[in-house]
């Protein structure tokens, strides 16, 4: 194979097209009926691509082009308006792969992103991978995060206010009490996605921090909705949980 200059600046619509062409030749159609019918999206187009092997089309195509941080986000900007899922899919992994060399200027993008994306499975990636990169290498851009948590359009603005703080929360670089701000802002949130975000995020601290899990949880159980309980009790003592379990149903 040919050597790639690094320097050299990539065609754009061609490297997207070069993509698009090689998740079509993966496809599998009986795949994307199931798929479609699962996700249930508004995206007109499936493929049928299994998502490892749409990451490694993606990480092949980076080890092989070694585009510029830029060109590599410009390639990711034209398959993302395209109607075809897992050309979505493939600009969200391009994101994700290059989330180490970004920064809090790419913050409203990933915004945009998410208000557009209509899917858990685009937009979980942006929020806790890449946004939460972005968190825990820049944390004075948590900022951010308040903003999001407080958007009235879009539950997957705020989804991704949860989301984002998993890492640089569980990496001591953002302070859990940004999370609790966060969290008791949403905490009645109606919205399904929301709620399970917040169960999540508490599951993932308690990992290593279940006396703030529990901290948080204790006086709010009469208002932590069931999907969130679900999930924050995993990582605490059994006898903690079972008491936080009476407490919220008496």
């Amino acid at each position: 194979m040919a050597e790639v200059d690094p320097a050299a600046k990539v065609d754009p619509a061609a490297e997207a097209a070069r993509l698009h062409d090689q998740l079509v030749a993966v496809g599998d159609p009986s795949r994307a009926a199931g798929e479609q019918a699962y996700l249930r999206h508004s995206h007109a187009v499936h493929l049928g691509v299994p998502m490892g092997a749409g990451r490694r089309i993606v990480k092949g195509w980076l080890k092989d082009r070694r585009p510029r941080l830029d060109d590599a986000l410009a390639v990711a900007r034209r398959l993302w308006p395209s109607p075809v899922y897992e050309d979505r899919r493939a600009a969200v992994e391009i994101w994700a792969e290059e989330a180490g060399d970004l920064g809090p200027e790419h913050l409203d993008e990933l915004e945009a992103m998410v208000r557009d994306a209509r899917t858990w499975a685009l937009v979980d990636t942006l929020a806790h991978t890449v946004a939460g990169k972005v968190l825990v290498r820049h944390p004075d851009a948590a900022g951010a995060v308040d903003r999001w948590s407080l958007d009235e359009e879009s539950f997957w603005v705020r989804r991704l206010a949860v989301l984002s703080l998993s890492r640089p929360v569980r990496a001591g670089v953002v302070p859990f009490a940004t999370f609790e701000r966060v969290a008791d802002r949403l905490l009645d949130e109606r919205e399904f996605f929301v709620r399970k975000a917040i169960g999540w995020v508490l599951r993932d601290i308690g990992r290593d921090r279940p006396d703030e899990v529990e901290a948080f949880c204790r006086p709010r159980m009469r208002r932590i909705s069931t999907v969130t309980w679900r999930e924050a009790r995993k990582r605490l003592a059994p006898a903690v949980a079972a008491e936080l379990d009476a407490r919220r149903s008496g």
